[in-house]
């Protein structure tokens, strides 16, 4: 059985593509922040408490990795948007946002 890691799949676009790969006989390691009933539902392994932007966070992805075989696909799916509007922007937001939507995929991969 082929087995795909989602991050951020506990809700929307990370639930939805849980559900897709379920359903496609797929195991599906749903990595998030805090576990959601539907996630629970459909995925063989929910690894929550997870902040893709920590080394303690991405330690608990390797640790629930290891408990398996590997994994055949990694979908880094975890982000942030917040609003921003140009000559109000809040840098530290755009810092925060870019810590987990381009940072993050590259230290989970």
């Amino acid at each position: 059985m082929l087995r795909v890691l989602i991050t951020g799949a506990n809700r929307g676009v990370g639930l939805e593509l849980a559900r897709y790969y379920a359903r496609h006989d797929w195991s599906v390691i749903g990595v998030c922040r805090s576990a959601s009933d539907e996630l629970a539902d459909v995925a063989e392994q929910v690894v929550e408490g997870v902040d893709v932007t920590t080394d303690s966070g991405v330690a608990r992805i390797v640790e629930a990795v290891k408990q398996t075989d590997g994994i055949d696909l990694l979908i880094n799916n975890a982000g942030v948007l917040q609003d921003e509007e140009l000559g109000r922007i809040d840098y530290d937001s755009l810092r925060f946002q870019m810590e987990v939507n381009a940072y993050a995929p590259l230290r989970v991969t």
